[in-house]
């Protein structure tokens, strides 16, 4: 994280009111500074990071589950103040994922279950995707492509569900005849 780093987001959560006073003037500092810097590069992105940058905002997205594995790296979140809304971020990657523990933040939540922040960058043709999770942990993606799936409804079974209970199908015309 370059602009709305971990160091800057502990300082937020100080007990001291300076601290903290000095740090929301630094965040916000950091927010148009990021904000200048993803309208410089926004033109030549590819599609798909446009729309991560323009469409979804994962601060405070809840993670349903991230899987690494041959080459790519998959994300799956609910989107903040959404109980049904979400995205699917599938990363082609150039290298493996770079996993950070800021130990300052590890008491912040259990691990990787929301985002935090997240920063995109462009160097080069090449991209980067920075996400801070609760609990300190920070994962790093270098990719070179990117698919993005919104998720309108999830549907999760539950244990406690019977079939008599959901009423959102429609009756088997079977059963009508």
């Amino acid at each position: 994280m370059k602009y709305l780093t971990p160091d800057l987001l502990f300082k937020l959560q100080s007990s001291d009111e300076v601290v903290v006073d000095e740090a929301t003037s630094s965040w916000e500092q950091a927010c148009e500074s990021y904000n200048a810097y993803v309208a410089t590069i926004h033109p030549g992105l590819p599609d798909p990071i446009k729309e991560i940058l323009d469409k979804f905002c994962l601060h405070d997205a809840k993670v349903l589950w991230m899987s690494p594995g041959m080459g790519r790296f998959v994300l799956a979140a609910r989107l903040d103040g959404t109980h049904d809304q979400g995205v699917v971020l599938i990363y082609k990657l150039t290298a493996p994922p770079r996993k950070l523990l800021h130990s300052k933040l590890a008491r912040n939540g259990k691990p990787h279950e929301w985002v935090l922040y997240d920063e995109i960058a462009e160097e080069d043709g090449h991209f980067s995707h920075s996400i801070l999770f609760t609990g300190g942990r920070e994962i790093r993606l270098e990719f070179e492509s990117l698919d993005v799936i919104q998720i309108q409804k999830q549907l999760v079974p539950s244990i406690n569900h019977t079939d008599e209970e959901d009423t959102s199908y429609e009756t088997d015309l079977c059963e009508m005849a």
